[in-house]
């Protein structure tokens, strides 16, 4: 094989696993991300989610929302949870969720770290 023809195969090779990437990274969520979910999931200026919902080490808990206690049970796959707090308004229309995503009230990696606060319930 040329020299052109294996440099190209590295480059596509390399492409390959740099597209690998980012799914790696959010495969893994640090203690880091949970402990900055937890702050968005609590805090009325960021997600605020304890308003609607119950959630683990959360106090005075709304009850317009799911229990999110278990969410593991309730949504195995957190694509589902992520698609949900981007745009639940896209599967539900008449829920009164915010499309927390869709209207930049959070950003997706601030999506990602309510998914590790929320995921990291046993």
């Amino acid at each position: 094989m040329g020299g052109c023809v294996r440099h190209e195969l590295r480059i596509l090779a390399l492409a390959a696993l740099c597209s690998l990437l980012p799914a790696l990274a959010r495969a893994a969520p640090t203690e880091a991300d949970i402990a900055a979910g937890r702050k968005i999931a609590f805090t009325k200026t960021l997600g605020n989610c304890i308003a609607c919902h119950v959630i683990p080490g959360g106090t005075q808990p709304g009850n317009i929302g799911p229990n999110l206690t278990h969410i593991r049970a309730l949504l195995p796959h957190r694509k589902d949870a992520y698609a949900i707090i981007f745009n639940e308004p896209a599967r539900k229309p008449q829920t009164p969720m915010p499309p927390f995503g869709r209207n930049h009230i959070l950003t997706p990696a601030q999506i990602r770290q309510v998914i590790a606060f929320l995921y990291s319930h046993k």
